[in-house]
């Protein structure tokens, strides 16, 4: 097999790219079991993979987001198994690792992660699964970062931070909720999480703007908070979807949810 690209980066670095493409919190409990990735000079950009039950997404890695990034053809496709990869990666005591993508025809057929000392193969990966059309995974209802399912930008906004969505996600979890409620009232995002014995009430840390709604959406809005760090924004449409937004400058995240019933 040839080389295809060359990537190195903190191992941090690479176990959060795996982690925000396979939307897995653990490597037990991610919403898909490969992670689809494109490698271009231009950077590295991973879409909803073939099957799965997840949140459509389109996420965009700037060249500078790692330590080093060589891809050796114009475009490389990998399908990562998120589970393997993951484990390799947490196996790994910190450091810098480089990750060698090897494979012919511009698909990869197995990964060597070395960090220095040690070196392992996680491989064979499932080619079969790639699609190289990356638009079928990415979500369509973008204009310009602004999430709009109709036609029409989503009207409410939710600036906060992945920090409190996880608390959020932590309180529903604590009272048995099968949902994650995402409730806008009064000009505040509200903590509103019911079970059949407990009940948690609050406000949370958010700047708000448009309308009120109480949506509610499944286990995959948990997922996601449990992955990103750092500032979010929900773009919700009340009643409707809502996308989970994050702009850095190395990078670009975008996930669309269905309100679950």
């Amino acid at each position: 097999m040839d080389r295809l690209a060359t990537l190195r980066a903190p191992v941090e670095r690479l176990r959060r790219l795996v982690r925000e493409t396979a939307v897995a919190p653990a490597p037990d409990s991610a919403s898909y079991r490969v992670v689809r990735l494109s490698l271009a000079r231009e950077g590295l950009e991973a879409t909803t993979p073939t099957g799965g039950d997840g949140p459509t997404f389109a996420v965009r890695y700037d060249p500078g987001y790692l330590s080093s990034f060589d891809p050796r053809a114009d475009r490389v496709l990998a399908a990562l198994g998120t589970e393997a990869t993951l484990r390799w990666l947490e196996w790994f005591d910190g450091g810098t690792v480089t990750a060698r993508l090897l494979g012919d025809e511009g698909l990869v057929r197995a990964v060597e992660l070395d960090d220095g000392s040690d070196t392992v193969e996680v491989g064979p990966l499932p080619s079969d699964v790639i699609d190289p059309d990356l638009s079928a995974g990415r979500p369509s209802s973008f204009e310009d970062g602004t999430f709009a399912p109709d036609g029409h930008p989503a009207p409410t906004r939710v600036e906060t931070d992945g920090e409190t969505l996880a608390r959020l996600a932590d309180a529903a979890d604590i009272v048995g909720d099968d949902g994650l409620p995402v409730v806008v009232r009064d000009g505040e995002f509200r903590l509103a999480v019911v079970g059949e014995e407990m009940r948690g009430r609050g406000r949370l840390e958010a700047a708000v703007s448009g309308p009120d709604c109480e949506n509610r959406y499944g286990p995959d809005l948990a997922r996601i908070a449990r992955v990103l760090s750092g500032p979010v924004e929900l773009q919700i449409v009340p009643g409707g979807p809502l996308a989970v937004v994050q702009d850095h400058d190395d990078a670009t995240r975008r996930y669309v949810l269905s309100q679950s019933v």
